[in-house]
């Protein structure tokens, strides 16, 4: 049986409290499916760019990104392939976790899946800005016998850093007004847009959205009309004075 080696750091403590904290602001929250789907593909990526980055892989974020949905890039065989590896072991991992159990011949599966036509290189070139850090927290399990302190404190200061990301993400299309009996609605990105902006200003105007999207005043009337039907806005006034306000 695996018993390792740690200590509960005052570090670590925080860590998960802020992790906790974050969690329960976003199950809370107005979130929406498709909003959910976009928090998560973006964990997907940024994952993928900074643990092939970590290894020298020169793939930028925006090309990672690029490489997901099928486009070519202007990169080496070598690296286009270590970061789709990469992608197809993590989508991989998702669908063994809802199984519940991860075996020795998953593991060797995934390792083939990363490895596939790449030849595994760790070199200075393209060096990441969190490499230094990942290597000494990461040699800390063999220098201090096992104790894996370190690389947890490590660990959990990134998993704090994203979780927050998708905390901010989500208070900034969250109504700030307190009703839980709301189930959650399904919003297209650009009507994600438009709860941001009232949340942000309090309210909004056909003709401030017509600014904000370069469109007709027809076509921000359609996108109102549908937010005003899922009752996640309503409008205030009549004439030029019409806005609207969350419901």
């Amino acid at each position: 049986m695996l018993n390792p080696k740690y200590t509960v750091t005052d570090n670590i403590l925080n860590n998960l409290t802020a992790i906790a904290s974050a969690r329960e602001v976003i199950e809370q929250a107005y979130l929406v499916p498709k909003w959910e789907a976009k928090l998560r593909r973006q964990a997907l990526l940024h994952n993928t760019h900074s643990s092939t980055a970590i290894e020298g892989n020169k793939l930028s974020f925006e090309q990672v990104e690029a490489l997901s949905e099928g486009k070519n890039v202007i990169a080496t065989n070598k690296d286009k392939q270590e970061v789709l590896g990469y992608l197809a072991a993590l989508e991989k991992i998702s669908t063994l976790a809802e199984k519940g159990k991860i075996r020795v011949a998953n593991i060797l599966n995934l390792h083939r899946i990363l490895t596939k036509d790449v030849m595994q290189n760790v070199s200075d070139s393209g060096a990441f800005r969190n490499r230094q850090a990942y290597y000494v927290a990461l040699k800390t399990a063999q220098t201090n016998n096992g104790d894996v302190t370190q690389w947890l404190e490590y660990f959990t200061n990134g998993v704090t850093y994203s979780v927050n990301e998708a905390k901010d993400a989500v208070l900034k299309v969250s109504s700030k007004k307190k009703n839980w009996q709301k189930m959650q609605i399904a919003l297209t990105p650009k009507q994600m847009k438009i709860v941001e902006y009232v949340n942000i200003n309090g309210k909004v105007s056909n003709k401030d959205l017509q600014a904000v999207f370069k469109i007709s005043a027809q076509a921000v009337h359609k996108e109102l009309t549908k937010l005003v039907e899922l009752k996640v806005i309503r409008p205030v006034g009549k004439g030029r004075a019409l806005h609207y306000v969350l419901v």
